[in-house]
């Protein structure tokens, strides 16, 4: 109704406004939609079944009726929004327009004799054009992108149109679907890959084309299937891996990223995915790359291997062995008022940890394969010290090992040598300065603490067993700081040490009765305040 509460149309439903921004309105006489502007004024007839709104770029309005559907279009000639040609269905191509070969840009070229279907896309580097979309706008403010693509369904055969109704692809195949930069196109039982004019890229011979982000990092891989081969494209629909007698799992690399899992029947291989060059042959029962960066797990005959990125054997481990890893040997020292990594070092060194049947490991040294620890050991850690900060980002590193047996934790160095005895619950590198954090377990004496931690667990539900004896005692750690001789630089009575690294220095921190001691790299005490004023803890 107008402002004197005139009736200006009726409407058989609610009187809707089209997504947009657009002026236009769904309205509804005995059943049928049609469209009104701002001003009620008719602008399509009420004669359909249905009116939505389609599109990935802008809302193309869509219409039924009958049992067909068309896109509502604007006639530049009559200055109107008219229906365009019906077709069964059609439906949104998502974010795609028009292209060609010549505006695919050709990644690798990859030439391989084994390579029976070869991509028709040029294997030179040709510039991509960027294609500027056409703006369809108007007095009703119907603004849409001419050149959205839409599929559409006439006798049972699919095609392509854009929205302003020109046909790129006559309706010829039995499905359709946006692959990347290409189109999946299906015609029975096969596949191929066209461009979205119908040029071919792929013949349709294949029996399966799979878009699957988990072959890689590389999201803009898929894989080809025929007759029993595989193989890997690229988005361009280039050959990055040829057709082989092989089967691709898709399982994720997330570190060894150019590198591939292949199956060949029941055992596994791996393959350097650019190249298609094979590094490993298929004869493993396992094979582990998901959490390595530059070693490859891989087991034979029961047995366990361990593999460069080359595929060259790092070592190889008889049948006492259960399991090869590498040794974490990254050194962090981390900003705590920002909790922030402000220092990140690898050192050149690379190790190998190896556990046998027993639960026990050893240390080999991994570019010749010396072997540094025994396999005597309930855990093994990089312990690597610097004795400057110059030092530490120059990678001067001294490699030590802090080594766990009977549930006590020592230091050895690289040679073997035994530098503290295993004797501390806690062991851990300060990197920086050259000391080590150390920790043993003691029982609670206090009487009072010992009743409050009681009832705590009490509060929690705790019911039974000895920790709510009246006469059991908690336990809890006391730290300290020793340097690789076991000289007690702090004693083991504070409650928690960490260091702070602001980028320019090093600062320790013990926290003990509440109180806050702060030391530089030389251990000299240089502050104390109230734990409560620490404004980063």
């Amino acid at each position: 109704m107008n402002e004197y509460g005139k009736v200006i149309i009726e409407s058989d439903s609610v009187i809707q406004q089209l997504d947009g921004g657009s002026i236009l309105y769904r309205f509804m006489v005995n059943n049928k939609f049609g469209l009104i502007d701002d001003e009620a004024n008719i602008v399509i007839e009420p004669i359909f079944d249905d009116i939505t709104n389609v599109g990935s770029f802008g809302p193309v309005i869509k219409v039924e009726k009958s049992g067909k559907q068309a896109l509502i279009i604007y006639d530049l000639e009559t200055d109107t929004l008219v229906p365009s040609s019906y077709y069964d269905y059609i439906s949104t191509l998502s974010s795609h327009y028009p292209s060609n070969l010549q505006q695919l840009q050709a990644r690798i070229n990859v030439s391989d004799s084994t390579n029976s279907e070869p991509s028709t896309v040029s294997g030179s580097l040709i510039k991509e054009n960027s294609f500027v979309p056409n703006n369809i706008t108007n007095k009703y403010g119907y603004e849409y992108d001419a050149n959205e693509l839409f599929t559409f369904v006439k006798n049972d055969k699919q095609g392509l149109m854009t929205a302003h109704n020109n046909v790129l692809i006559p309706n010829n195949y039995d499905s359709i679907t946006a692959y990347k930069r290409l189109l999946k196109v299906r015609l029975g039982s096969k596949y191929g890959l066209v461009t979205t004019v119908d040029e071919t890229v792929l013949p349709i011979v294949y029996d399966d084309i799979t878009e699957d982000s988990r072959i890689g990092r590389d999201s803009n891989l898929f894989m080809i299937k025929k007759e029993g081969r595989q193989g890997i494209l690229d988005e361009f629909g280039q050959v990055v891996v040829p057709l082989r007698d092989m089967i691709i799992p898709n399982i994720l690399n997330t570190s060894l990223e150019d590198i591939l899992i292949f199956e060949k029947e029941g055992l596994y291989g791996l393959i350097e995915m650019k190249s298609g060059k094979q590094l490993l042959p298929a004869e493993f029962e396992h094979i582990n790359v998901e959490h390595y960066t530059d070693y490859i797990l891989a087991q034979k005959e029961g047995r366990y291997e361990l593999y460069d990125r080359a595929g060259s054997l790092v070592y190889k481990g008889d049948d006492s062995v259960t399991d090869i890893e590498p040794l974490n040997t990254r050194i962090r020292l981390d900003s705590f008022s920002s909790q922030n990594v402000v220092l990140e070092i690898q050192p050149s060194e690379q190790y190998i940890k190896i556990a046998d049947n027993y639960g026990l490991v050893s240390l080999v040294e991994a570019k010749e394969g010396k072997a540094i620890l025994a396999n005597k050991y309930q855990e093994i850690r990089y312990a690597g010290i610097a004795n400057s900060l110059e030092g530490l980002r120059n990678k001067e590193i001294t490699p030590i090992y802090a080594v766990q047996r009977n549930d006590k934790f020592g230091l050895v160095n690289a040679t073997g040598e035994m530098l503290i005895s295993e004797k501390y619950s806690l062991l851990a590198p300060l990197h920086y300065p050259p000391f080590f954090m150390a920790a043993n377990i003691v029982a609670i004496e206090d009487e009072e603490e010992n009743e409050r931690l009681r009832q705590k667990l009490k509060d929690q539900g705790v019911n039974s067993g000895a920790y709510l004896e009246e006469n059991s005692r908690f336990n809890t750690f006391k730290f300290g700081v020793i340097d690789k001789n076991d000289t007690e630089l702090l004693p083991l009575e504070y409650s928690s040490i960490f260091s702070n690294f602001n980028g320019n220095a090093v600062y320790i921190y013990a926290i003990k009765d509440e109180m806050v001691y702060q030391y530089d790299a030389n251990m000299t005490l240089i502050n104390t305040i109230p734990e409560a004023e620490l404004e980063f803890w």
